[in-house]
């Protein structure tokens, strides 16, 4: 019913919201489908918006017209076998934000490949809005492949990073605009860490599940790490490295050394703050460093733990950036010695 610029409708809640920012559309009705035995129902073509529903109550929702609601602005483009497909939403209600940036994303990539398939996608996500302290920026890059679905796999991320960011515990924040891009390939291009050998009195032995790695503070120990593909589809690759403590390193200290992807799986929580060394964010704009420097799924973590009076330290930890996706990892006991 509409009574001057005053809408009402439904007779029922639409999500029992209460106060609501949902976008009010104009409708051509097409058809209007009798049911004797169930509901009939009315066929219309929406329009542009052309008002606010401000109330979602047990009467139902009323809004108001002419006043459009703030909107965030999703901004998609996924680009395959040379063509990109883009999209644009305007999404009037934040608490739906991630909600419709996962399926803006997953739809923008089925529009591109036509189909849900393997493969592989690199992704670029910008995520930019504004706290009562001024504008911010949010830019991260990461890769991502699925030997059945790449499109659910590539999509959640940015999801995940508004929830993160709207759900902090430091500030009010407003999303402004998220710019989301991909770029995939048919090829499922993943790695397995399979094989770490190090360099042991000149000669590179292979580590067993039951080795000990022995470590001499201030001195360089080399290794090999071997990743593998699934049926070597894409061959295998071996990566140089080595462990270097600090010489102030006491001796005797015993710990573990894991070497890895940082892809645990297509759906791993990223936003933890490990890459930031700092534990738990302490501001906002610390929660923000940790979601854009988390470790990436194409890169090949190695990582040196030693256990200590206080607990456990990491004295020494490398990232290589590689071009295809890393998972799993190896994981060998260590301890540091005076001599070799």
């Amino acid at each position: 019913m509409v009574c001057d610029d005053k809408v009402v409708g439904f007779g029922h809640p639409f999500f029992y919201s209460g106060e609501a920012s949902f976008a009010l559309h104009g409708a051509n009705a097409v058809y209007v489908q009798p049911d004797s035995l169930g509901s009939p129902f009315k066929v219309a073509n929406p329009t542009a918006p052309v008002g606010t529903i401000d109330q979602d109550r047990t009467a139902g929702i009323a809004g108001v017209l002419g006043t459009l609601p703030a909107t965030t602005a999703v901004h998609t483009a996924v680009t395959y076998n040379g063509d990109t497909q883009t999209s644009d939403t305007q999404v009037p209600t934040p608490d739906y934000l991630s909600t419709v940036e996962y399926y803006a994303t997953n739809s923008g990539m089925l529009s591109a490949l036509d189909a849900y398939t393997k493969g592989s996608a690199l992704v670029t996500y910008k995520i930019t809005g504004h706290t009562a302290a001024g504008s911010f920026t949010l830019t991260r890059t990461n890769r991502y492949a699925d030997s059945y679905d790449i499109n659910d796999a590539a999509t959640w991320d940015v999801a995940d990073a508004t929830d993160t960011i709207l759900n902090n515990d430091f500030t009010d924040v407003t999303i402004d605009d998220v710019d989301w891009k991909a770029s995939v390939s048919p090829q499922a291009r993943q790695y397995t860490v399979s094989k770490v050998q190090a360099k042991i009195k000149g000669t590179f032995k292979t580590l067993k599940s039951s080795s000990v790695v022995r470590v001499k503070p201030g001195k360089a120990l080399k290794l090999k790490i071997t990743l593998t593909s699934r049926r070597n589809a894409f061959g295998s690759k071996v990566i140089d490295t080595s462990v270097l403590l600090p010489k102030k390193t006491k001796v005797g200290r015993s710990g573990m050394l894991s070497i890895g992807g940082s892809s645990g799986g297509d759906e791993c929580d990223e936003f933890d703050c490990r890459a930031s060394g700092s534990g738990t964010p302490s501001s906002f704009k610390g929660l923000l460093n940790s979601i854009a420097s988390a470790p990436r799924n194409d890169q090949l973590l190695a990582e040196l733990d030693l256990f200590t009076a206080s607990g456990m330290t990491t004295p020494w930890k490398q990232t290589k950036q590689l071009s295809d996706v890393v998972s799993d990892g190896l994981y060998f006991d260590a301890v540091t010695v005076n001599k070799l």
